[in-house]
């Protein structure tokens, strides 16, 4: 929006690069320092996380991109698992694949199920009982833990997804 000088509001960062050096090496020191006051989320690759620095930073946001069939959707879905498993919170937007598919997979993650099991409803009854005993556990664990969002790729942009976030803040 405008401003009352009419200018653009500024809605960018801007960093001088090298002349605020010392300024990053200070807040590197100091979360090297400190690390219980900063979250880092594995990613529960040992090589991705090393590269990473442990793992993403609470807060950040990522984007991972590929053409069909390339594995994105397991990728993340293990991403999810292994932050929800270690208690932090996650929200999976989608942008080619409905919400209910994506649930579908992680279902299949934290159960230990196959993915085709649960696309076809294809349990014995034993197994039936045990996915609902997993359940149970589970829906104590990761209660409003994780949240899956689709929207078609056309339309997202950060409005629309800082809108998806603050409904589920709501």
């Amino acid at each position: 929006g405008a401003s009352r000088s009419g200018h653009m509001d500024r809605i960018w960062t801007h960093v001088p690069w090298i002349e605020t050096f010392h300024e990053r090496q200070s807040a590197r020191k100091y979360e090297k320092e400190h690390p219980d006051e900063f979250k880092i989320i594995p990613t529960g690759l040992p090589k991705l996380d090393k590269v990473m620095g442990g793992g993403g930073r609470g807060g950040e946001v990522g984007l991972i991109m590929g053409t069909t069939g390339r594995g994105k959707s397991i990728l993340l879905s293990n991403f999810a698992h292994v932050g929800i498993s270690r208690k932090f919170r996650g929200v999976y937007f989608a942008m080619e694949m409905h919400a209910r598919q994506v649930a579908t997979r992680q279902d299949a993650r934290w159960s230990s199920f196959k993915y085709d099991q649960f696309k076809g409803f294809d349990f014995k009854p034993s197994e039936l009982r045990e996915l609902e005993a997993r359940y149970k556990k589970a829906a104590k664990q990761f209660a409003n833990m994780f949240h899956i969002v689709s929207m078609p790729v056309r339309s997202a942009n950060i409005n629309t997804i800082r809108a998806a976030l603050d409904d589920l803040n709501d």
